[in-house]
């Protein structure tokens, strides 16, 4: 076999493993990530999401000093103070607000219930994605 025949087939090697990894990064489930089976707008929104928080880890301006899981970054883009991880003093921090519970971070009864949004969550007033029982 010639020398230019074995750098084909060596390149053509690297290329299949190349691509084999790639299909396992694509399609291998990830801890924590949720399987659907067909696409949808709250599937798309979650991998968008997920794209601008790998976005940040990877620029490395992903700190958080008040370690709420929300970035300083993320912070000051919602008007939550960075040192503090219950900026209205609510009993939520303003990951849960932002992130799952979709009240306002900076108030601490968003729906007017009469009492603050950790009661709600509590006493199920308030349920994940903002949805509100009454």
């Amino acid at each position: 076999m010639t020398r230019n025949k074995k750098a084909v087939i060596l390149a053509v090697g690297c290329l299949v493993v190349i691509l084999a990894i790639i299909v396992i990064l694509r399609f291998v489930k990830k801890p924590g990530e949720v399987v659907r089976n067909k696409p949808s707008d709250s599937a798309l929104q979650v991998a968008a999401e997920q794209q601008a928080y790998e976005e940040l880890v990877s620029a490395k301006q992903a700190t958080d000093q008040d370690l709420d899981g929300l970035f300083d970054l993320e912070e000051a883009k919602f008007g939550t103070n960075p040192k503090n991880k219950d900026s209205d003093s609510d009993g939520l921090t303003d990951y849960d607000e932002v992130k799952i519970f979709k009240t306002d971070p900076l108030k601490s009864d968003t729906y007017g219930l009469g009492h603050s949004d950790s009661w709600g969550v509590r006493n199920r007033k308030i349920l994940p994605q903002g949805k509100l029982v009454k």
